[in-house]
């Protein structure tokens, strides 16, 4: 069996911009929400994307596949509220509705993007978190039939 590499961070972001919501290294970005600065060009109204956690690896049928999550969260800042909300809101639809390659689901912990306040600059800031499902060993005999899966991301079969 071989371990296949995951990097659901950055995997997030990367459907993040295919889905037309930000371009890396302008205004979406990997890691904790930096502080707008003018030297380095860091923009107010940005996306960050990081991991906060993921469960235990989770056995299935055979030995042959390990699922594996990871929770992602998403952290969108911007100057004014209602173009914030709405950016947000887009976003998170977005991956609601489109698990990047390779997972398989996308599943959000929360029924919206949830408002946390201002941040001492006066700028806006929302979180999503979500909750991807991929498995973490090559599959060497057969497969799995994941039309198990239900709207919440979680396999039926699991125990």
């Amino acid at each position: 069996m071989a371990h296949i590499p995951k990097d659901p961070v950055a995997d997030t972001i990367d459907q993040i911009a295919i889905g037309g919501y930000g371009t890396v290294g302008e205004d979406l970005f990997r890691g904790v929400v930096r502080p707008r600065d003018t030297v380095t060009g860091m923009p107010v109204n940005a996306v960050f994307c990081r991991a906060t956690s993921s469960g235990a690896p989770s056995g299935t049928f055979s030995d042959q596949d390990i699922l594996r999550s990871a929770t992602v969260q998403v952290w969108v800042r911007y100057a004014t509220y209602d173009a914030g909300d709405l950016r947000t809101q887009e976003i998170y639809d977005y991956l609601a509705e489109n698990t990047p390659e390779g997972y398989l689901n996308l599943a959000m912990n929360t029924s919206n993007p949830f408002f946390i306040g201002q941040d001492r600059s006066g700028f806006y800031e929302w979180s999503i978190n979500a909750e991807l499902l991929y498995d973490a060993v090559a599959d060497t005999g057969g497969t799995l039939d994941f039309s198990d899966v239900d709207d919440s991301g979680w396999l039926s079969i699991l125990f």
